[in-house]
């Protein structure tokens, strides 16, 4: 029997298959391969995986454009499209939304500081700085010349 503190009679926390929360059977039936558990499974979770994405947005810079809403939904199509969530709880399903959440944030400042440098992804090189062309004349001590001209390579 189970008391309303969530301890059984012998003062242990309840973890029997009865006492599983609907998330936990869900995530149970998901790992099972049914896949319709993951359509009931959002539903039930969706306001506190949105009231995390709004903290976690509160935490980001002044101006952030990415909304708590468009957040959680990232975050779940970066769950559904990795193959099976390694959830066996409530907590643990949290825990790994979560980081969900931090990667799709990751993603979009990259993605931000990128277009403010023109755009591109972030490891593509500079212009390769080439010397002028026509005489190679120095007037000065310094080993660079005075005049660089830029070009693509």
């Amino acid at each position: 029997m189970t008391h309303a503190s969530g301890t059984n009679a012998s003062g242990t926390h309840a973890t029997g298959p009865d006492d599983a929360g609907p998330v936990t059977v869900l995530l149970a039936r998901l790992s099972a391969g049914d896949d319709a558990a993951l359509d009931r499974l959002f539903p039930l979770v969706y306001h506190q995986l949105r009231e995390a994405a709004q903290r976690a947005i509160g935490r980001e810079r002044v101006g952030h454009t990415l909304q708590p809403t468009a957040l959680v939904h990232e975050a779940y199509l970066k769950l559904v499209g990795g193959g099976a969530i390694p959830a066996r709880d409530r907590a643990q399903f949290q825990a790994i939304a979560a980081r969900a959440m931090r990667q799709v944030l990751v993603d979009h400042a990259r993605r931000h500081r990128a277009d403010k440098r023109g755009g591109g992804p972030p490891w593509r090189s500079s212009p390769r700085m080439l010397p002028p062309t026509g005489g190679s004349r120095r007037t000065s001590s310094s080993p660079c010349p005075t005049r660089w001209t830029a070009c693509r390579l």
